[in-house]
């Protein structure tokens, strides 16, 4: 994956106190995607242990957390602005804390206003510890804070 060609209308909808990929977020994850044309994007991430739910066990909510935001991005990588509709989430092992995980996601199929896409949070040796499934929601505008 080596493009990042993301629309420029999507591109400013990306805002930057994001949890999951603001660079602003003092607290955030600072997520940094690849994005290609043909709707995937990736990224890696070193979870830490304040990333922990049990010692050395990445929080299932944080996993689910970077599965969608993967899932976000494919969607604006083929161009398209949608939020979450759905989120459904399978974890397949406990996914450790302090390696690089790779975050992975892909637009399954559009129908109108719905896009689907799948995600996978791997760790270096291919297994899989997460996958998730979302639908998304095409909007004409992304929300913008008030004030």
């Amino acid at each position: 994956m080596d493009a990042d060609t993301v629309s420029p209308a999507a591109e400013q909808a990306l805002p930057n106190g994001c949890f999951a990929c603001g660079k602003d977020n003092a607290i955030g994850l600072k997520l940094e995607f690849a994005r290609s044309a043909e709707g995937e994007a990736e990224a890696v991430w070193r979870p830490a242990r304040e990333h922990e739910g049990w010692p050395g066990v990445v929080h299932g909510g944080l996993l689910s957390t970077v599965l969608d935001e993967a899932m976000s991005h494919a969607v604006l990588a083929a161009g398209l602005r949608a939020m979450t509709a759905e989120l459904r989430v399978r974890f397949r092992e406990t996914a450790p804390s302090g390696v690089d995980l790779r975050v992975k996601g892909w637009v399954v199929q559009r129908a109108r206003r719905l896009v689907e896409a799948e995600a996978a949070v791997t760790g270096p040796d291919g297994t899989e510890y997460a996958h998730g499934w979302g639908r998304f929601l095409c909007v004409e505008a992304l929300p913008r804070r008030a004030g």
